[in-house]
């Protein structure tokens, strides 16, 4: 039983460190991912120089969302946003 217990506790405490370091974290996983799967997606370069998150509040934020135009276009740039706010 004493076993058991302690697997549960040692379970619990591995699953309380997981969701603090993805929530400490958030703000680099989203823009690692927004550049990684929108370059991707796009088959052109996405860069995101900002992102800032808070999930207690609810808001977030997106700054500096540049997107690439893919070869054939002459502009450097598709979409370019200084500032995207969601509530």
């Amino acid at each position: 039983m004493r076993v058991i217990l302690i697997a549960v506790g040692v379970a619990v405490l591995g699953a309380v460190g997981v969701f603090m370091f993805v929530l400490s974290s958030l703000d680099g996983l989203i823009q690692e991912a927004v550049q990684t799967y929108g370059s991707e997606i796009t088959k052109a370069k996405v860069t995101l120089n900002e992102v800032e998150i808070d999930l207690a509040s609810g808001r977030g934020t997106l700054r500096g969302l540049t997107v690439g135009n893919p070869q054939g276009f002459t502009t450097p740039s598709a979409l370019e946003l200084g500032a995207i706010s969601v509530t």
